[in-house]
């Protein structure tokens, strides 16, 4: 929303500037000054307003739909290097804030590059656009006031899922992420020491149940509500929650967000410190999910541009000579491949190993998309660093 409000007043920017590539407009920016060093303050006042000359003009060089869509990329990508896209400034005003003496604040003139912005954003898309969004799966323990212990919808114990998962689930979902459906999974997931208390998960036991439906990331660990106090005079029951998390890579067991002590606190009237509890929960779910969003992007982007090696194995009558010419073909037509080893025939079966910037079902959707007329080719199965390929007759 705060992208929105910047559209109308700079379409008229447009209409003096018509086609040009550059877009000037005027903005102010602001920093607090810190041990009265004014200098300092003016230095970060410009950095500030820099940004957000970028930011108004992204929102007029693609909709404000697309950026809130992928702010996390637009962030990461763009507006931490918001000095790139501005040509040239000049500072048009500034001074310490009639309104407040420890703000300082300066107005700038900005030339902003509009076509450099709407290529590097144009990428993102693409880039946001070809990872889609990864599976997740959460496992949360609880232990509400007045419980001995933690229980989940995994332990046998509980049913639904419990206050922070909903929490999370219901921040994400709504961002468009995909999640293992928890009561098909609990039909699978047997009760064993180990998924008792998540926090003790070996990387085994994150492996095996990732593998039950292919999870890309897990979410786990446990939120207990512990202390209770009552407003004495008033009639309120507040309650204090402590939560560990943490967010694996769910095939290497690679810990990529840790949190060991989130706390929230929960309120209720009368003395109904079972819902206090829950109302602690929910905020400890809202607080911890922009957090391990960030977390799951950043290495799902991480994952994407990454060289990761692939095994390709083609069965059928395959012969050396088309296979060579196969593997010149993906290095030179498929995009993201970077390398390719030397093709091992076994039975007249293929097998080499690629060196792929992207996931394996992206590779396969290339390659399917860009059929090699000599080598007509069906999927037989793919995994995360495998496809099996069978020679059409």
């Amino acid at each position: 929303m705060r992208l929105i409000k910047y559209i109308i007043p700079l379409l008229f920017t447009f209409v003096l500037w018509g086609n040009s590539e550059d877009v000037t407009i005027e903005i102010k920016g602001e920093a607090a000054i810190l041990s009265g060093d004014k200098v300092a303050a003016k230095d970060k006042a410009i950095d500030d307003a820099l940004r957000k000359s970028v930011e108004q003009v992204s929102g007029t060089v693609v909709s404000s739909d697309s950026l809130t869509e992928n702010f996390e990329l637009v962030s990461d990508r763009i507006y931490t290097k918001s000095k790139g896209y501005v040509k040239k400034y000049s500072v048009v005003e500034e001074g310490v804030d009639s309104k407040d003496p420890n703000i300082y604040f300066v107005k700038i003139s900005a030339t902003v590059s509009t076509k450099q912005l709407k290529e590097d954003i144009d990428a993102i898309k693409e880039i946001y656009k070809n990872i889609g969004k990864p599976k997740i799966m959460i496992l949360i323990s609880e232990q509400n006031v007045g419980q001995k212990t933690a229980s989940g919808w995994w332990t046998g114990n509980a049913i639904d899922l419990g206050t922070v998962e909903s929490s999370i689930l219901k921040y994400f979902t709504e961002k468009g992420f995909k999640f293992i459906d928890h009561q098909v999974l609990s039909k699978e997931l047997k009760v064993l020491p180990a998924f008792q208390n998540v926090n003790n998960l070996s990387e085994k036991d994150i492996k095996k149940i990732s593998n039950m439906h292919d999870a890309d990331f897990i979410i786990y660990g446990q939120a207990i509500a512990s202390t209770l106090t009552n407003t004495t005079g008033f009639n309120v029951t507040t309650v204090s929650s402590t939560m560990t998390v943490r967010v694996v890579r769910a095939d290497t067991g690679e810990i990529i967000f840790i949190e060991n002590d989130l706390t929230e606190k929960g309120t209720s009237n009368a003395n109904d410190e079972i819902m206090a509890g829950k109302k602690s929960f929910q905020k400890l779910g809202a607080s911890a999910s922009k957090k391990i969003e960030n977390a799951i992007l950043k290495k799902w982007q991480q994952l994407l541009t990454a060289p990761n090696d692939i095994e390709v194995v083609i069965k059928g009558n395959l012969k050396y000579q088309i296979a060579k010419k196969f593997i010149a073909f993906l290095k030179d037509e498929v995009r993201g491949v970077v390398d390719a080893s030397d093709i091992k025939i076994t039975n007249k079966n293929g097998e080499f190993t690629l060196t792929y910037k992207g996931f394996t079902k992206h590779f396969v959707d290339e390659v399917l998309n860009k059929p090699f007329k000599e080598l007509p080719l069906a999927v037989d199965s793919i995994t995360r660093n495998k496809v099996v390929f069978s020679i059409e007759k």
